[in-house]
């Protein structure tokens, strides 16, 4: 059984295809999603509209990881499966966020 990811199966007719060519994308929507979350201030929740503000955040990076999953996953996976990564990177990643951002705030 071979491969999609063989370079004798990438189809040569289009021609910006490459194997790399999915994660440069995830690896831009990853970058985006961390610049989201240097941008975040702690103290949001207390402004005019912060809960919507944060919880807009939080859907960005979460967004921004499940495309990021789905330029990294194996082809053959459900989109259940890179859904579910993409949800649990990106909170993850946003809670690690949120708690270093306190912690700075607070020295």
């Amino acid at each position: 059984m071979t491969s999609p990811d063989d370079p004798e199966n990438i189809d040569k007719t289009l021609p910006y295809e490459t194997r790399h060519s999915n994660r440069i994308i995830g690896v831009a929507a990853m970058f985006l999603g961390l610049i989201n979350l240097v941008l975040f201030d702690p103290n949001e929740l207390a402004r005019p509209w912060g809960t919507w503000r944060v919880a807009g955040r939080i859907g960005i990076v979460i967004g921004m990881f499940c495309l990021a999953t789905v330029s990294f996953a194996p082809r053959d996976w459900p989109w259940r499966r890179w859904l579910a990564v993409g949800i649990v990177l990106g909170g993850v990643t946003y809670l690690a966020g949120f708690f270093v951002a306190d912690v700075v705030s607070r020295l």
